[in-house]
């Protein structure tokens, strides 16, 4: 055999042959290092991923029905009003029902007076009006009139008489609601005491 005759290996073509091989190989052994975890932690696969947070979406929003489910339950026990502590500022701050009217003086009806003339005062809440009259020659005749408000046992009423004359009275309302007594002040200067009491036909 000639000196000159060289192997395949050792020539070019078969040296760019091993290195290839080489690297192919190389490669597959790191591909099946990294699927065996060497190079860190498997991961999942998306499917399997996508399955396990549908899976945990379902337990959570399983869990928050049956949260809801327990919360109707206790309000249908408490006759629909939820539980709130005494100290509760929602509650402690809301008026009592009807707490302006409470203390509130009730005037409605028909009122007296010494001169022989009456008042009747029709009233809604806090709000009322008056009329008054004085029987002439047998004839109910209406001699002065006006609107008001009451707070508590205090009484302010706007008037404004036959003749034209305004003015404002201020009454007090006795605790039994049977009398009043105050002062009615005319816009000329002039005043006028007020006494009446409640007719017994109210």
């Amino acid at each position: 055999m000639p000196d000159d005759q060289k192997s395949f290996w050792t020539t070019v073509p078969g040296i760019i042959t091993a290195t290839a091989t080489l690297i192919t190989a190389i490669g597959g052994f790191v591909v099946v290092l990294h699927q065996v975890g060497v190079f860190g932690s498997k991961s999942e696969s998306p499917k399997k991923m996508a399955e396990m947070s549908q899976a945990e979406g379902n337990t959570k929003q399983q869990e928050l029905e049956e949260k809801i489910k327990l919360m109707e339950q206790k309000l249908a026990e408490k006759g629909g009003e939820p539980d709130r502590p005494s100290s509760d500022p929602i509650i402690t701050a809301q008026p009592k029902r009807n707490a302006p009217f409470q203390n509130t003086a009730q005037l409605g009806g028909t009122w007296n007076a010494p001169d022989g003339s009456y008042v009747i005062i029709r009233q809604n809440g806090v709000s009322f009006t008056v009329e008054q009259y004085y029987n002439l020659y047998g004839n109910a005749t209406r001699i002065a009139w006006g609107q008001g408000t009451v707070m508590t046992r205090k009484a302010f009423i706007d008037f404004i008489d036959l003749e034209g004359n305004t003015g404002r009275s201020e009454i007090s309302i006795s605790d039994d609601n049977r009398t009043m007594t105050g002062v009615a002040r005319y816009a000329n200067g002039a005043a006028t005491d007020i006494y009446m009491t409640r007719s017994f036909d109210n």
